[in-house]
């Protein structure tokens, strides 16, 4: 029995693929996104370590970027799933683009008008709705820590100091690991 493409005599496989501009038009959509959503995290990221850097609840910051860029995923795929098998695919993609397109700008333009210094500006405390928890930083055995990777250990926990990572890093087993860590007092933000 002869396929579709067959009776048409066109080309099929991987080749024929890319070649079809639906096709093509997909693939650049789903890169754009996960430019746009990469740059968008990154943005937003490096403002909450600049803001852990000034000792300004960065951290909590930051692990609430990570929440908001992981909500969407998790509260509508179910959703976009349905209207997918429902109405046209070309159609449900461009009105989503749209609104990620309407909606980044909005936090874009939310971005560029936030003075910290303002005196109306103020911080809700959503660290209720996290809990507490513990980084853990690995370094791979033998191999030469650097100045910035002991200034990226102390900006996330400052209670170490070189002489700790070191005899950490030169141990022999993970017990040991946690024996030299067993008395200290983590600090809370």
């Amino acid at each position: 029995m002869a396929t579709t493409s067959e009776l048409r005599n066109e080309p099929t496989g991987y080749a024929a693929l890319l070649k079809d501009g639906g096709f093509q038009s997909f693939l650049w959509t789903q890169f754009l996104a996960a430019f746009n959503d990469n740059v968008y995290k990154m943005i937003v990221s490096v403002g909450a370590v600049e803001l852990a850097a000034n000792q300004l609840l960065g951290s909590r910051y930051l692990a609430l970027a990570g929440a908001v860029f992981v909500l969407p995923f998790l509260l509508f795929a179910g959703y976009a799933g349905q209207l997918a098998d429902r109405f046209s695919k070309t159609r449900v993609l461009q009105i989503s683009k749209a609104f990620e397109i309407v909606i980044m700008g909005v936090g874009i333009v939310a971005h560029m008008a936030v003075d910290e210094h303002d005196p109306d500006l103020t911080g809700v405390d959503a660290s209720h709705l996290f809990a507490a928890h513990t980084t853990w930083i690995g370094f791979r055995r033998g191999t030469l820590l650097r100045k910035y990777m002991y200034e990226f250990a102390q900006l996330l926990a400052p209670h170490l100091d070189r002489r700790l990572v070191e005899r950490a890093h030169r141990a022999a087993s993970a017990e040991e690991v946690a024996a030299l860590f067993a008395d200290s007092a983590l600090p809370e933000r």
